[in-house]
């Protein structure tokens, strides 16, 4: 007896697995699950026309197709694509391809908080893990340099040594701003900008997030 199924959807706090033959077809339903109406679709060039093909089942929904995914995920085509993103005022994006793709995805979405839909084509497996890889300067880096950096120091924690973590100093946006001003976004160069609520500080670029993520954001 078999236990294979055919399709199935699988959801946790962190993610949601849809399964099943055909079930590309319903990507624009999974744009709009995600309460978004501007996707940009990502390929690498040899799948350019797999991305148009998404493109066309998104419909209204995809605002535009970026086609220059590279394997390692290169910092500066991870740069250019969450500037493009920006600029189309893009709420997702959709990753069409393999681990290059995939990678891309990660790094817009750890660049400009959006949501990100993923589409596997091949067995890389990136999409159900929570790194990212990428290469700057012939060097291939993991986001585990949290770690490395010692992680995240708050207000006077210091570790038993005495010394303190520094991974702070490579935020986006929180902690980079205050009553009088913000430093420049690390992706647009617009001011970050800072709300109180509730007696916590929520910290935003206004160019890069939406309202509705800065709402949802901590």
């Amino acid at each position: 007896m078999s236990h294979f199924q055919e399709n199935f959807v699988a959801q946790s706090a962190a993610v949601r697995v849809r399964f099943g033959a055909g079930v590309r077809h319903s990507v624009a339903d999974e744009v709009r699950a995600r309460g978004c109406s501007r996707a940009l679709i990502l390929s690498t060039p040899q799948q350019a026309d797999t991305a148009r093909e998404f493109a066309d089942l998104c419909g209204p929904l995809a605002v535009g197709i970026y086609t220059d995914a590279t394997m390692h995920t290169p910092v500066a085509i991870s740069d250019h694509a969450a500037a493009y993103a920006v600029e189309l005022v893009a709420d997702c994006v959709v990753a069409v391809g393999g681990g290059s793709t995939t990678g891309l995805g990660k790094a817009i979405a750890y660049r400009t908080d959006l949501p990100q839909i993923v589409i596997p084509t091949t067995y890389a497996g990136s999409e159900a893990t929570p790194i990212l890889g990428q290469t700057e300067n012939g060097r291939k880096t993991t986001l585990t340099s949290a770690i490395e950096a010692g992680g995240s120091s708050l207000r006077d924690f210091i570790r038993s040594d005495g010394s303190s973590g520094y991974f702070q100093q490579q935020y986006f946006v929180y902690g980079r701003a205050n009553d009088k001003g913000g430093e420049p976004c690390r992706v647009c160069s617009a001011p970050i900008k800072m709300i109180r609520q509730g007696q916590r500080s929520t910290f935003y670029c206004e160019n890069c997030q939406s309202q509705k993520t800065m709402r949802s954001s901590k």
